[in-house]
């Protein structure tokens, strides 16, 4: 019996993404061999983190131009999908922010998280 879930995102660029996960502190990595779950099940995904101490893995797979999130939630004790989703969304739009940005000529000057875990960017551009 398979426990894993898909969860459907709006994630759509593979760069921002990774970017986001590093932001989040997890390391990307290709999932040749699919994403664990329990008893040695697997799921197909693109590439993968490992959230936290069990065996189980978090993949990501790009179906119809955007990405899915792929897990045995069952097994990971670290967050959950929820969690997991809303962090990860929060993380790549900051990301495709800054970098849509820094190509428009600004750098990111200071990032503060507030207390309710809203983010403010302070920018500058030199004219």
């Amino acid at each position: 019996m398979s426990h894993f879930t898909k969860i459907r995102t709006r994630l759509v660029d593979e760069a921002t993404l990774r970017a986001a996960l590093k932001r989040l502190g997890f390391n990307a990595v290709d999932a040749r061999n699919g994403v664990k779950g329990w008893m040695g099940g697997s799921a197909q995904a693109d590439f993968k983190i490992t959230p936290g101490p069990s065996d189980y893995e978090i993949g990501f797979v790009k179906d119809a131009g955007r990405y899915s999130i792929v897990a045995d939630w069952w097994g990971i004790n670290s967050t959950s999908k929820a969690k997991f989703t809303a962090n990860v969304t929060q993380a790549y739009g900051l990301e495709g922010t800054v970098a849509t940005l820094a190509e428009q000529g600004f750098e990111l000057g200071e990032e503060v998280t507030e207390e309710d875990g809203t983010v403010r960017l302070t920018l500058r551009r030199s004219v």
